[in-house]
């Protein structure tokens, strides 16, 4: 659904193929030979992070996605402090 979202809002099918290559990279490495992902959440004291909370920063994240065609000679600089990137 996530890759399908930023897809629709993008509209290049080169990005969709990157996309689908990093998806069966993933279920090969994850599903097949048996790396972990890192799922535990938490607030900076310590605190868990419940489902309900990270599914509510993943729509918050969603409605204000911003997807940039990139041309030869573009930068981009991120403030790691006001910004989710990834």
């Amino acid at each position: 659904a996530e890759l399908w979202y930023a897809f629709t809002r993008l509209n290049d099918i080169r990005f969709l193929i990157r996309c689908i290559i990093m998806w069966i990279i993933a279920i090969i490495k994850y599903g097949l030979l048996g790396y972990k992902m890192a799922l535990n959440m938490s607030f900076g004291d310590g605190t868990p992070i419940s489902l309900r909370e990270m599914n509510l920063v993943r729509k918050v994240i969603h409605d204000n996605m911003v997807f940039n065609t990139w041309e030869k000679g573009d930068i981009m600089c991120i403030d790691n402090f006001s910004t989710s990137h990834g």
